[in-house]
């Protein structure tokens, strides 16, 4: 399955209008059925981390939680 992640942008700046353009963008595309996690601490932001590219990972919407399951490097 595939899903959207959007980082939480610096220091959480303009935080209501950055969440307000991905809803805007989510409306306008229609990806109701789609898995979208927002304000999450990756790439740029602060702590910084990283994602591993095509690492298998677990995404549970209900308790709103994002688990990589395998290393990032082998």
């Amino acid at each position: 399955m595939r899903i959207i992640l959007f980082e939480r942008n610096y220091k959480e700046k303009h935080y209501d209008e950055y969440k307000n353009s991905i809803i805007k963008v989510i409306s306008e595309l229609q990806l109701y059925d789609l898995p979208i996690m927002y304000n999450m601490t990756f790439g740029h932001s602060e702590p910084m981390c990283i994602l591993p590219y095509g690492a298998l990972a677990e995404v549970d919407c209900d308790s709103k939680t994002f688990i990589i399951l395998e290393p990032g490097v082998v």
